[in-house]
């Protein structure tokens, strides 16, 4: 079995890491490289009741840079050791920079998007009823990025006259692209 590197991508609250383990029990991946799971386990926290981490503080002492190298080591001691590895982001366009870790190990990749919606996920991340600062730039930026893919993708179905200039940014051909260019990028 070759090794691979399964980008699971999405918004915070997205369900990304519930993903990345069902594809352990899968038998899909062997290891798990979580960046809310690094996080945690620096600092020793563990998960709520309902599942969830407590929210990132500002100012705490572990840097998001320090995890996002930890991620990194980690995925690619478990490339070099031939293994199955998934990795989570809520961070958008990451995915070509992940691609090159795979490329370098001469492993697979697969990019899945898990996102339930920005309402789901504001839900799910209200904690008293009250997004707390870092979720809602979190989310914002995931959604604008997702946004301007959209439009990129518009304006190039336009252009080629494969829909009407007023379509919808939620019309099947426009997601359809975005998926088809984000592909292409990570080759």
């Amino acid at each position: 079995m070759p090794s691979r590197l399964l980008l699971i991508e999405g918004p915070a609250g997205g369900g990304k890491s519930g993903e990345a383990r069902r594809a352990v029990r899968e038998g899909a991946v062997d290891v798990i490289a979580d960046y809310t799971a690094l996080w945690a386990a620096m600092l020793g926290i563990r998960r709520l009741g309902d599942g969830t981490y407590p929210i990132r503080e500002p100012g705490e002492a572990v840097s998001s840079g320090f995890i996002f190298y930890m991620q990194r080591a980690v995925a690619r001691s478990a490339l070099r050791s031939g293994l199955r590895v998934a990795v989570t982001t809520d961070r958008p366009g990451t995915a070509p920079d992940w691609a090159g870790i795979a490329r370098d190990h001469r492993a697979g990749f697969e990019v899945r998007t898990v996102d339930p919606g920005r309402a789901v996920v504001e839900r799910r991340l209200a904690r008293g009823g009250k997004l707390s600062p870092e979720c809602s730039l979190r989310i914002q930026a995931w959604y604008r990025d997702r946004q301007e893919r959209r439009r990129e993708a518009k304006v190039q179905l336009v252009a080629e006259g494969r829909i009407p200039a007023d379509a919808p940014l939620t019309d099947p051909l426009i997601k359809s692209r975005v998926n088809s260019n984000q592909r292409r990028r990570l080759v």
